[in-house]
């Protein structure tokens, strides 16, 4: 079975796997959230989003193995399946708005305030659906009425936090791309 496109270079597919590693290892570096301590913030996104900058296909490729590897160190898959979903929807309206256009500030400011959007509405959205459910499975509440009550409770902070890390992901994947573009590591 062929690669479909252009065929990889092995130069690319050995940096993306170490941004994919890179990015599984952030995963156990992480600070709590101080108004919502089940929230955490890490560094995961940022090598994702060196990955999607570098290529979108590699960036679909690599969403995957990072939900493997951070599944297997967490023992959870479905925080694992949030924190993918927040990491794609942060990193891709970045990576569409930058791609080619780096150098444009106003791409720039255009990727980061979609990325905010992005990410803060489809958690928003997901939160509905998971947090409820969540709760009575790790006994948080006793009813899915209870676990809807803790959802409009904390959804003030699960946005907070979401536009925050957004930001942060963003404005730091975008900034580490052009420390490696100045320092020739990337085109």
């Amino acid at each position: 079975m062929s690669w479909p496109g252009k065929s990889p270079r092995p130069s690319e597919v050995f940096i993306t796997a170490m941004l994919v590693s890179l990015s599984i290892a952030l995963h156990f570096f992480k600070i709590p959230y101080p108004l919502m301590t089940a929230l955490k913030f890490d560094l995961v996104g940022i090598p994702l989003v060196i990955i999607a900058y570098l290529s979108l296909r590699y960036f679909f490729v690599s969403l995957p193995v990072v939900w493997l590897g951070i599944t297997a160190l967490s023992q959870d898959w479905i925080g694992a399946s949030m924190k993918i979903l927040a990491e794609a929807t942060t990193v891709l309206p970045l990576a569409l708005a930058i791609s080619g256009r780096i150098e444009k500030k106003i791409y720039v400011g255009i990727g980061i305030v979609a990325s905010i959007v992005s990410r803060t509405v489809t958690m928003m959205i997901a939160n509905y659906f998971v947090l409820p459910r969540w709760a009575l499975l790790v006994g948080w509440a006793s009813t899915l009425e209870e676990g809807y009550k803790l959802l409009f409770v904390t959804m003030p902070y699960i946005v907070s936090f979401n536009v925050i890390m957004a930001a942060l992901v963003s404005l730091v994947g975008y900034l580490s791309i052009k420390i490696l573009r100045k320092a020739g590591f990337m085109p």
